[in-house]
């Protein structure tokens, strides 16, 4: 024992532990202390950092996975709801195409009817005359009796031989009234027994200007006003065809007819006509209506 401590004392002796070496060696423990501090800290924040990470991040999944649950159940209410206004579409559709065909059916029955319809009351007015101004009360409360002895005088015995047959003579309107505020005379519808007749009296006014007791008097046919608006529509060529001498008749209901470089031609409305007359070298000077 007393040979080692000599020993140890000797080596102190020899080598002494100095200022240096202490701070060598507390530097060295505070190097391991510092780095394995730092190595605790860094696990630790890492973890910490890690679990707050996941917490936000399945806090916003879970956010985000209710927004487009939502997002999913209202995408499948609309799709729900474009299926069923799909169906709606095609069931108005297919119904609004029947409504269209019945309609157009019904278009073409009711024109039917309304042209049924005014063909027959022309056809009851087919023995009738309008005849304008003829005084008033010249007829002394026997309007047949005067028309009969009216077309007689006006007419002549040679184109009425023997007195004419009429059904009916009457005036249509309002009368005069006192104060001048509607001064022409009615007018007469006169309904023929014999459609011969009529026919004559027409032909004879178209001739010449009728004169009774001193008043011009003017004879038309009874037509409907369908009729009427369909005639005056060839008003303007039937004028330029008479300056222009070329034969022409205007049949009933409004059918014209006429002759041109020897053939006979017919238009049934004012637009055939205007296609026809249209390309003529001279051309028509017509405002067509």
């Amino acid at each position: 024992m007393s040979e080692s401590a000599s020993n140890g004392a000797e080596s102190i002796q020899s080598h002494p532990f100095t200022l240096a070496d202490l701070q060598a060696s507390l530097q060295s423990l505070r190097s391991g202390l510092v780095a394995e501090l730092t190595s605790v800290l860094e696990t630790q924040l890492n973890s910490a950092i890690e679990a707050a990470v996941t917490h936000a991040v399945e806090a916003a999944l879970a956010a985000l996975s209710s927004m487009l649950e939502g997002i999913r159940s209202t995408a499948e209410q609309q799709g729900r709801r474009m299926d069923a206004f799909e169906h709606d579409v095609c069931d108005y559709s297919d119904r609004i195409v029947a409504l269209e065909e019945t309609v157009a059916r019904l278009s073409s029955e009711n024109q039917q009817l309304k042209d049924k319809t005014d063909d027959l009351e022309s056809r009851s007015r087919r023995c009738n005359l309008r005849i304008v101004g003829i005084p008033e009360k010249m007829e002394r409360g026997d309007p047949v009796g005067f028309m009969t002895g009216f077309f007689t005088e006006v007419l002549g015995t040679t184109l009425v031989p023997a007195p004419l047959k009429l059904d009916r003579a009457h005036r249509i309107g309002a009368p005069p009234t006192p104060d001048g505020v509607n001064p022409k005379p009615r007018v007469f519808i006169v309904r023929f027994h014999n459609f011969q007749d009529k026919e004559r009296v027409l032909r004879r006014q178209s001739r010449d200007q009728l004169i009774f007791r001193g008043s011009k008097v003017f004879i038309f046919p009874d037509l409907t006003s369908s009729v009427a608006k369909k005639r005056a529509l060839f008003l303007a060529i039937k004028r330029w065809l008479s300056e222009k001498k070329v034969k022409f008749s205007l049949r009933f209901p409004a059918r014209l007819f006429l002759e041109h470089a020897g053939e006979r031609l017919t238009f049934a409305s004012h637009e055939d006509a205007q296609r026809w007359f249209d390309p003529w070298p001279f051309r028509l000077p017509i405002r067509w209506a």
